[in-house]
Parts: structure tokens; sequence; C-alpha cells
């Protein structure tokens, strides 16, 4: 068989299994969702197995906190499970544009986790968007030939600094490829779908996307169904304020009760809404204003309710034709796109 039947095949087979379910609903950028992404035990295992020597992995370490003193934030530091074996925390920070200014915080950030915990942390810079000049990059970083990484030297403040970017993997940018390289080339494309990568054959880098698409969908659906709460609150609200400038303009008794109705109304719904929003106080005790959702809406927030994690669309979809819902959508892709436009 040739090269090109076999990749052929393989292509086929990827298509059908997966190229259509490995993309994500937001970019990965150094916001809440990839945070998230590097506190899953998955991630975890990938960072420390590269970074910490001696076969060491993501079992020898958790999630610690990231606040430290003086309002210092790091993205995500792993500290050991045992603090009596001789493990460095581990720091790691996503960064869009290494600096000097970042370097600084970067400094700051190591200081602040040796000042808890006695020892010097190691530090990992995932780099999305390379170095502010060249010249910068050439002053302190070193590369050597056979490593993916920069390093920055710090014997005085960490144990040692790897930065990874797009330049320092591009050389190893071939199948099979190993998890950490898969995760710095995932990140620092910043691409939605895998299909618009070139090595999306790769089994490590369609690995990332599984995880990454996961943890996104879920915090993206949890999102959306948010915005439709909010818009509804709007809409209610909005309505109720009409009722009061209409009923404004008419004299009368029954005209002012109405009026002072409408408006204990939309004040009541409000602080129903603010109790819902923040959880507190357990169940409201006020009545609010009625707002119709369709039952093809329903069924869906009830469906992500159900299945957190990645929504199954197409699951969710087979399942409500056969409770008669759904009749204005001819497939689970038009399903979905009038869910996300909020046109349920």
């Amino acid at each position: 068989m040739s090269t090109s039947t076999q990749d052929n095949k393989l292509y086929s087979a990827l298509h059908i299994e997966d190229l259509y379910d490995l993309s994500l609903p937001v970019i990965p950028r150094t916001d809440s969702c990839s945070k998230l992404l590097f506190r899953t035990e998955k991630i975890k295992d990938i960072i420390i197995s590269s970074v910490v020597d001696d076969g060491i992995c993501g079992l020898a370490y958790h999630n610690g906190p990231t606040e430290h003193n003086d309002n210092i934030k790091t993205d995500i530091t792993y500290y050991p499970q045992d603090s009596t074996k001789n493990l460095a925390p581990v720091i790691v920070e996503i960064q869009k544009k290494v600096t000097h200014e970042f370097i600084a915080r970067l400094i700051r950030y190591s200081l602040s986790v040796f000042d808890q915990t006695k020892t010097l942390p190691i530090v990992l810079v995932l780099n999305i968007d390379g170095f502010s000049s060249k010249n910068f990059r050439d002053e302190n970083f070193v590369k050597s030939d056979n490593e993916p990484f920069y390093t920055l030297p710090s014997t005085l403040w960490a144990k040692q600094v790897q930065l990874y970017n797009a330049d320092s993997i591009s050389s190893l940018l071939k199948e099979p490829m190993s998890e950490i390289i898969a995760l710095v080339h995932f990140l620092t494309q910043q691409e939605k779908h895998i299909v618009a990568l070139d090595e999306y054959r790769d089994p490590a880098l369609r690995k990332m996307y599984r995880i990454a698409s996961e943890i996104f969908n879920e915090k993206f659906n949890r999102k959306v169904i948010q915005d439709t709460q909010i818009e509804s609150f709007c809409d209610a609200i909005a309505s109720q304020l009409k009722n009061v400038v209409q009923n404004n303009k008419t004299d009368g008794q029954a005209s002012r009760k109405r009026v002072a109705k409408y408006a204990q109304d939309g004040i009541s719904f409000a602080e129903y809404f603010k109790l819902r929003c923040t959880e507190e106080g357990g169940s409201a005790s006020v009545t609010p204003i009625a707002i119709t959702e369709s039952k093809d809406l329903v069924f869906v927030k009830d469906s992500i309710k159900k299945n957190p994690g990645k929504m199954k669309w197409e699951s969710c979809y087979n399942e409500g034709i056969q409770k008669n819902l759904f009749s204005r959508y001819g497939s689970f892709s038009t399903l979905k796109m009038a869910f996300h436009r909020h046109t349920l």
C-alpha cells in the first residue's frame, strides 16, 4: 500500500472519529480557561514529568495557592505532596510577550514562594508571542541545541528557569511529539481547531485538544447559561418598566395601584435574581416575574446540567426529536448555533 493511500485512510479515520470534536469554543489564551487547564491532573503530570528530575511525576505534587505575600499572584504553582522530600515547588507562568518588566515580576513571584517554602522553585514560562526584542533575548537567555527551551541565569532566585516558545520547539515538531512539546505547540499556535495545524495527526497534540475541549466547553457552557439568564432578567425588568411608564400616563386610583404593583414586582424580581446569582440565603421567598422559556431551551439546559463537560449536541438533538422537540432545526449543528445565539 502506498504512503499516500495510508495517509488518506488515516485522514478518513481521524476525520470521522476526532477532527469534528477536536475544536474549542474559545482560543487558548492566558485566561481563566488556560489556568483551569493547568490545574488538571493530566497537564500537571506532563509539566512535572518534564521539569523535575529522577522520574518524578504529577502525583508527587498538588495544586497550591497562587496568591502570595504583597498581593503577588502566580498563574499556577505546584507544591510537593511530601515536604520532607527534597523537591522544589514549580511555578508555571503563561506569558504573551516576555519583557524586562515580566522578568522582574517573575523574580518577585519566585522569591515569594521561596519565603513560604524555604526552597528555590523551578520556574516554567510558556511564552505565546516571543520576546520584546531579539537583543533582549540574546543578552539574557541561552538556548542549547539539545534542549527545547531557553534558560535564564537565576542562581539567587530560582533553581532553574525554562522558557518554551514556538521558536524553541520548532525543530521538534515531528510525529510523534513528546507531550510537553505538544502542549507548548497547542498554546503558542492559538488555534481553536486542530485541523488548522499541520501536525493534526499527532497523538500527543490530539490529547491536548481532548483535554482542553473538556475544560473549555464546560466553562463555556456555564457562561452561555449565565448569559441567557441575564438576558432574560433584563427583558423582564424592561417589560415591567414599560408597564410602569404606560400606566403612569393614566390618572386614577386603579392606575396608581397598577404602577405600584409593577414597580414592586420589578424590585422583588431583582432581589430574587441577585439571590440566585450570588447563592446567598438559599431559596428566595419572593415570587419572580414569569419568564417563558421555550421547551427546546429548557431541554438543552437540562441536558447541559446532567452532562457536565463537553456538551454532546448530537445525542441531545436525537433525544429531543424523540420527545417531539426541535421541530425548527434540521440537525444538531443548527440547534447548537441557535443556542449560542440565544434564539432557542
